[in-house]
């Protein structure tokens, strides 16, 4: 269905570009081309789009949107901008499906601090890994080991190892090697 959108709306802007629903139409194409994974034209599309959009619902999932392909492209510091944007949004799942992953950009990013200070209060389940490596990464080593210790007694195998042991790695050698 989000593909149709796309062949509509160019529909629409071609035949009708003086119209005044034209910016909602580019907004709403612009992230239809994300849905479909076509990242590499949706994000220029967003960024066009998203400044001449009013509605705040709009510009909410348009933004989502953004921060969701930017991700995908690698773009791990321009999705915690644009996630960080939306921390405050008005649809709950929207605001706390934003707020994990800001602090998942943010520990890409290598912002280990910024991203504990934004884990800070949540109960996500899937955040005990990202506090995991952040907290190796900020050089906290002993409250990492405490959550790995967790991870191994639950036989979690998609925790991060790989990135415990190169944040952790970095401060502390001897400790982390010992896992």
């Amino acid at each position: 269905l989000w593909a149709q959108v796309v062949v509509k709306a160019d529909s629409v802007i071609a035949r009708h570009p003086a119209s005044g629903y034209v910016p909602q139409v580019q907004l709403l194409r612009a992230r239809a081309l994300g849905r479909t994974d076509q990242c590499t034209a949706a994000v220029p599309a967003l960024r066009q789009a998203l400044p001449a959009a009013i509605d705040s619902a709009a510009i909410d999932a348009g933004t989502f949107e953004l921060a969701r392909c930017e991700a995908q492209l690698g773009d791990v510091a321009g999705a915690a901008e644009s996630y960080a944007h939306l921390l405050q949004a008005r649809d709950p799942a929207m605001r706390a499906e934003a707020r994990f992953q800001y602090v998942h950009a943010l520990r890409l990013a290598g912002r280990f601090d910024a991203a504990l200070e934004a884990a800070a209060g949540l109960a996500d389940p899937r955040l005990p890994p990202e506090r995991m490596v952040a907290l190796a990464g900020a050089g906290k080593i002993d409250a990492a080991l405490v959550l790995a210790d967790s991870a191994i007694a639950r036989a979690d195998t998609a925790a991060t190892w790989d990135s415990l042991l190169s944040a952790g790695g970095r401060h502390d050698p001897r400790t982390t090697s010992a896992l």
